[in-house]
């Protein structure tokens, strides 16, 4: 199976800090989600379109500084911001269930792997269709 992976040394916002934006202002978490998108997409390589074939299964694995923040909150924007960046740039053709076959999501400590305090890889694998 053939895959590819991305890498974003961004900081994924967490779902309840999404929450209260949009509590505080109905404008605000909208663009807390277009700002994630843009800072994902800002980083998407300028090569030529994916050349795998759906289904995928796809694989998060979130960096985080501290334990501070859950990792369901994290992993809920992380996901759900990358899918739409990746669609919004022609990686993936759509995110529904013809396309992906299965998200699976780590949250592991920054200081323990890598050198930036946050960061999060999408490795994106063909399924061979039986």
């Amino acid at each position: 199976m053939e895959s590819i992976t991305y890498s974003f040394p961004v900081k994924v916002p967490s779902l309840n800090e999404y929450i209260n934006a949009c509590r505080r202002n109905k404008y605000a978490g909208g663009k807390m989600k277009k700002d994630l998108s843009e800072a994902i997409r800002s980083f998407l390589p300028s090569q030529p379109k994916m050349t795998l074939t759906p289904p995928f299964d796809l694989h998060f694995v979130f960096y985080e500084q501290t334990k501070r923040r859950d990792k369901d909150n994290v992993i809920s924007m992380g996901v759900k911001g990358t899918l739409d960046a990746f669609q919004e740039h022609g990686i993936l053709g759509n995110d529904n269930w013809l396309w992906i076959e299965t998200i699976k999501a780590d949250v592991l400590l920054a200081k323990d792997c890598i050198k930036e305090p946050y960061r999060f890889d999408v490795t994106i694998t063909e399924r061979r269709k039986k």
